[in-house]
């Protein structure tokens, strides 16, 4: 899917290129902030990825054009499943993917914080007014 142009592709137009190109100049962007299937990829939020603005989240085809993520892409990078289904007109959806927390980081968080609940290990009102920094909980990978 990455780099093809389906149907329902939504392309850069030649002035948008011109924008994203004084963007990536006058902010002194290093790379150009398109997505590689060699690299991870920023972090999605709203703005990113409903919008076109200069840091949009956007993939490069190999004949030049730029085309902005497709509502499923965005959804797979944030790490839900194929069959969730987000309700609403486009950029609704895309906002409901940027502000969400992804769903592979909420599940290995909440596990990490019944492992500590689990283990019974509590800090003493001392302990926690002399600020004893915990042993910081890892999240299993």
């Amino acid at each position: 899917m990455a780099f093809h142009a389906l149907p329902e592709s939504k392309f850069l137009t030649p002035n948008m290129d011109k924008y994203v190109e004084k963007y990536e100049k006058t902010s002194s962007c290093k790379q150009p902030r398109d997505l590689y299937l060699d690299k991870p990829a920023r972090t999605l939020t709203c703005r990113n990825i409903s919008a076109p603005t200069g840091d949009m989240h956007r993939i490069k085809l190999s004949d030049g054009r730029r085309r902005r993520l497709l509502l499923r892409e965005a959804a797979r990078l944030q790490s839900f499943p194929d069959w969730f289904e987000f309700v609403g007109k486009e950029t609704s959806c895309f906002n409901q993917i940027g502000n969400a927390v992804p769903p592979l980081f909420a599940f290995h968080l909440a596990g990490s914080i019944r492992s500590y609940l689990e283990s019974g290990k509590r800090f003493s009102p001392e302990e926690i007014s002399q600020k004893i920094i915990p042993v910081q909980l890892s999240l299993p990978f």
